[in-house]
């Protein structure tokens, strides 16, 4: 399926360049055939835009960065409590993460991607973490944090996933993510 939409942005492309063709202009046929395709695959072209699958086999959505400055990645992020479509970064112990900031540097008010599903880099707290611990919202804002604590209800919207890596000290580590 995606090498279907892949084709079908390849073909919007291939539309625009046509139609800013100079000899474009003198053929109104073809100029209002092409406008008429164009128009069709509008709206799934831009939808398509709006996805991506990381490198590391992540899941990614593209949402306008609202956190007030530049993204930093992967940093927690939750949504925007007063914008559509956007986010902010998750506080300290947030039950609230929906996701994982992909690239850093991304300015307040742009769109960035946000890794939702699948594999990120996560940032970890100083603690590390290793294989199969279970990852949590920490107590420092927009890290996380292991929580190995059998029955945790208490930290059950907290929790993002698990670490698919071993990590030591803070930094970046690969996190398997199912936000609850």
């Amino acid at each position: 399926m995606i090498n279907q939409l892949e084709k079908i942005e390849q073909r919007y492309q291939e539309i625009d360049r046509e139609m800013a063709k100079p000899e474009a202009a003198s053929d109104l046929n073809r100029l209002q055939e092409l406008a008429q395709e164009r128009a069709n695959l509008e709206s799934l072209v831009n939808s398509y835009r709006k996805y991506k699958t990381t490198a590391i086999g992540g899941f990614a959505i593209r949402l306008t960065n609202k956190t007030g400055g530049n993204t930093v990645a992967g940093q927690l992020v939750r949504a925007s409590a007063g914008t559509d479509d956007a986010f902010s970064t998750v506080g300290a112990d947030s039950e609230e993460p929906i996701g994982v900031v992909l690239d850093a540097g991304i300015a307040d008010g742009s769109e960035a991607w946000v890794v939702e599903g699948g594999i990120a880099d996560t940032l970890i707290d100083a603690g590390g973490c290793a294989h199969g611990d279970r990852m949590i919202t920490s107590t420092t804002a927009g890290s996380a944090d292991v929580w190995n604590v059998g029955g945790a209800i208490a930290t059950h919207f907290q929790e993002i996933g698990h670490c698919v890596e071993t990590r030591v000290g803070a930094g970046l580590a690969r996190i398997k993510l199912h936000f609850n």
